[in-house]
């Protein structure tokens, strides 16, 4: 899955782009879902919606090592992370599944708070 024309592209995207093209690597695609969708197109919203900050994070890890997603820096749960074969990102989990996941999370923080 990828956009075409420049004009649809964050300035994020098109600076990457001419980082890897100008070291004559693959074309770039931002980190997406197993489903392919991007994470940049479900993960602000969510934010926003929740009121929180969700990061996706690999300390001292391998290759193939499961990373954490995070929701204001407190462990959620362990994901799986890998690169296609031009170097992009995919996480192990489908954009649904994730949205799930964070909002469950976010459900259960906000019920402990209130207990």
């Amino acid at each position: 899955m990828m956009i075409d024309g420049r004009d649809e592209l964050p300035d994020w995207w098109i600076e990457n782009q001419s980082i890897k093209s100008g070291m004559d690597l693959p074309f770039y695609d931002p980190p997406r879902f197993e489903d392919g969708t991007y994470t940049h197109t479900i993960v602000p919203a969510l934010e926003e919606e929740l009121e929180c900050e969700i990061l996706f994070i690999g300390i001292d890890v391998r290759y193939l090592d499961d990373w954490e997603i995070r929701m204001d820096d407190i462990p959620v749960c362990d994901i799986k992370k890998y690169r296609t074969q031009e170097g992009n990102t995919i996480y192990g989990i489908s954009s649904e599944r994730f949205c799930v996941v964070i909002r469950e999370e976010a459900t259960s923080r906000k019920q402990e708070i209130e207990v």
